[in-house]
């Protein structure tokens, strides 16, 4: 189960977006924080706050998604999930959205329902993202943890081996020397 007020950044540039939007998430267990203008957004680094980023592109699209790829080269895959609206359609279909690193795209006013569940979806792929991420470490720490003991072991045999093959040729040297 999420979390209660999960910390979402909007920005929009588009007001038709901005207002549909902030109807939605009004009654909403988001904690919203919002944005029209690129330099209203805190640095790149400062957005491992959020959760989620949902974005509205308008006036400046270029500027717009230069930021969403700078964001997607940070937070790769699904660590900072974002969620792109574009109700006006400025972005035209030749706009590589997979190549932005965008989980949702949407082109079409969402009801408060669609809007939630798009959310809450983006929000579980996180989620689900962090206890992969996290399985992988565990994982790789036991495998370094037994690489360590394979080692030891290994080095044991080898010892092993030497001193074996030490006595035999000292032994072999015994039988061969008269007294």
């Amino acid at each position: 189960m999420l979390s209660k007020q999960e910390p979402i950044l909007f920005y929009s540039s588009n007001h038709q977006c901005k207002a549909q939007v902030k109807t939605l998430l009004t009654d909403s267990e988001y904690q919203v924080m919002s944005g029209h203008k690129l330099q209203d957004l805190p640095q790149i680094k400062a957005l491992s706050y959020f959760h989620l980023i949902l974005f509205c592109p308008g006036e400046n699209l270029e500027e717009e998604l230069d930021y969403l790829q700078e964001v997607k080269r940070f937070y790769p895959g699904f660590e900072l999930p974002i969620i792109l609206l574009d109700p006006a359609s400025v972005i035209e279909d030749s706009y590589d959205l997979v190549s932005l690193g965008i989980q949702d795209y949407r082109n079409n006013l969402m009801s408060s329902k669609a809007l939630k569940f798009s959310i809450a979806r983006q929000l579980n792929r996180r989620e689900k993202h962090f206890k992969q991420e996290n399985k992988i470490k565990q994982l790789d720490k036991e495998n370094k943890a037994k690489n360590k003991l394979l080692e030891e072991v290994s080095l044991k045999a080898q010892e092993s081996e030497r001193l074996k093959t030490a006595f035999l040729n000292n032994i072999s040297h015994e039988m061969r020397t008269p007294k």
